[in-house]
């Protein structure tokens, strides 16, 4: 293999691994009403989301009551006090990129998101809502959170409310795959061939 097609191959991995994002997003997961109980596990593009206690936390219709709640006017998931645990369908780490967060009460409350490789806590992040009127009034208030650099290689994220009857929204949450060893080997000896290539040329 000649140093062009090394680092051909090596562009093209990084290109295909850079497309692997995705967004959940809970888009058409409402069948009927206003509320649909979370499946429990629920999954969607192999993320895998478990609710502690399924009778608080639920699918809700962006435009439930008239007002356009969600972060896109479309379905989002509404935790009431609850835990949800976060992690691939399939096993393995990820990184948790962003998520959109809205304020379903009249007061900002915080929510803790922590991240795990196995038993041990790598990462932590507390995010106090934006006060919104929610259901009561009109359009919740969001906020858009890009995570730590310390959810960038996880195997579990845990999202908790803390206080039951506590209410908020979560929406288009983002995960990227973590490449495997083999992936960074690859790239590694792309920057050698390409290293060695450059100074051939000079």
């Amino acid at each position: 293999m000649n140093t062009k097609h090394i680092v051909l191959v090596a562009l093209t991995t990084m290109a295909l691994a850079a497309r692997g994002q995705v967004t959940v997003n809970f888009d058409n997961t409402v069948l009927s009403g206003n509320f649909t109980p979370v499946t429990n596990p629920y999954i969607e593009l192999g993320y895998s989301f478990t609710a502690q206690n399924t009778g608080n936390c639920n699918f809700i219709d962006g435009t439930s009551y008239g007002y356009p709640l969600s972060y896109n006017n479309t379905d989002f998931l509404l935790s009431q006090g609850n835990v949800f645990t976060i992690v691939k369908s399939g096993g393995g780490t990820f990184s948790f990129d962003s998520v959109a967060i809205g304020e379903m009460n009249t007061v900002g409350r915080t929510i803790t998101i922590q991240g795990y490789v196995g038993a041990a806590q790598v990462a932590n992040l507390s995010y106090t809502t934006t006060a919104g009127n929610g259901f009561s009034g009109g359009p919740a208030g969001w906020g858009f959170v890009n995570m730590t650099s310390g959810f960038s290689d996880v195997d579990k994220v845990t999202v908790s409310l803390g206080t039951m009857g506590y209410a908020a929204e979560f929406d288009n949450f983002t995960f990227s795959p973590v490449p495997e060893p083999s992936t960074l080997a690859l790239v590694a000896l792309a920057g050698t061939g390409l290293l060695h290539f450059r100074r051939r040329r000079v």
